[in-house]
């Protein structure tokens, strides 16, 4: 009885001009749950760009911090043992946020820009 009424319901608020007001109604209902699918299944793909963004916005800081270190030091700003103990805390840092090829990658890139950072370069990560 319930179902009856609710079809009959639809049929009633259906603006389908032709005898087939039944066969309108399912097909609005049909577009409806679609649109409705789709727009369930899209919303972690929207979601993606801006994790993407973030990551790469903490690599970027991270980096940054690494060359700001290796850079203080290089120009007498930091003693040897205060940049080992920073660089260590940094990639640390990197790692535990971004994962370990982040660290490696970050340590590459900070040695190839200042080679004379490696040696307050920390020796075990």
């Amino acid at each position: 009885m319930l179902a009856a009424t609710h079809h009959e319901g639809l049929s009633a608020q259906c603006m389908c001009r032709h005898d087939a007001a039944t066969d309108c109604c399912r097909m609005r209902l049909f577009v409806m749950r679609a649109a409705a699918a789709s727009l369930l299944m899209a919303a972690p793909a929207a979601a993606m760009p801006g994790f993407d963004k973030l990551q790469i916005s903490l690599e970027g800081q991270a980096q940054g911090w690494l060359q700001a270190t290796c850079t203080y030091y290089g120009l007498g700003w930091l003693e040897p043992d205060k940049a080992t103990q920073s660089l260590r805390r940094l990639v640390l840092l990197i790692g535990k946020d971004l994962g370990h090829q982040a660290a490696v990658e970050a340590k590459a890139a900070a040695l190839k820009r200042d080679p004379g950072c490696q040696s307050v370069w920390p020796d075990s990560l």
